[in-house]
């Protein structure tokens, strides 16, 4: 298992993850806690575009997220909502 330290909003994420030894022939988990979040919409696309093509096949990428809005406070997440899985902007 390796840690690579990298801001996702300004670092190329490649050279980052081949400097800590990753190798695109090897199927990989990808570990993305708490991050996603709190990126611009840009960065997590560009980084999910990458993660989409580098890693071998039967690779893995595993991430939380949680919606800006539950983050903020500006919207109410109810438990129903939260097993159910569903926007919280539309009813279930």
């Amino acid at each position: 298992m390796h840690f690579v330290e990298a801001d996702f909003e300004t670092d190329k994420l490649e050279p980052k993850l081949r400097q800590a030894g990753f190798d695109d022939k090897i199927p990989a988990v990808v570990l993305r806690e708490g991050v996603v979040s709190y990126l611009s919409e840009s960065a997590v696309n560009a980084n999910l575009l990458l993660l989409s093509r580098l890693p071998a096949p039967y690779s893995r990428l595993t991430l939380t997220y949680a919606h800006n809005g539950a983050l903020d406070g500006s919207i109410s997440i109810t438990p129903s909502d939260r097993l159910a899985g569903s926007n919280p902007e539309t009813p279930v």
